[in-house]
């Protein structure tokens, strides 16, 4: 099992660092709910997470993801993950640090995924 989470997050880390939105969602499943943050309704589905992720990606340029797994049972994980890139129209070079949990259904797409980030970008 272990090696379904990690292949998992390791897409995940190939889909962000090509800035692809369409392979972000396609690790979910139609009706995955995906929370940003914990206080915003969930994403949910694979159309919307693809669609929301596609909007985020299009402001990054030369992402950089790693992650380090806290806990893993069966298909359940918790991890830690970083991710840095730079904005290209300002040059900001942005870091996140963050906390996911995720769960994965038997096909290996994530049913239900939690994140917890902050960045060092100011808000506006």
């Amino acid at each position: 099992m272990a090696d379904r989470i990690r292949s998992w997050w390791d897409a995940m880390g190939v889909a962000w660092g090509k800035r692809s939105g369409e392979g972000f969602g396609a690790l979910f499943t139609e009706d995955a709910k995906y929370y940003w943050t914990p206080f915003e309704d969930p994403q949910v589905g694979s159309e919307e997470i693809t669609r929301r992720t596609a909007q985020a990606m299009a402001s990054q340029r030369e992402v950089r993801f790693r992650y380090e797994v806290l806990f893993e049972e069966e298909d359940r994980s918790i991890v830690r993950w970083y991710t840095e890139f730079k904005r290209p129209d300002s040059g900001a070079e942005v870091e996140i640090d963050g906390i996911g949990y995720m769960e994965l259904a038997p096909s290996g797409k994530a049913t239900l995924f939690r994140e917890w980030w902050h960045g060092n970008e100011e808000s506006t």
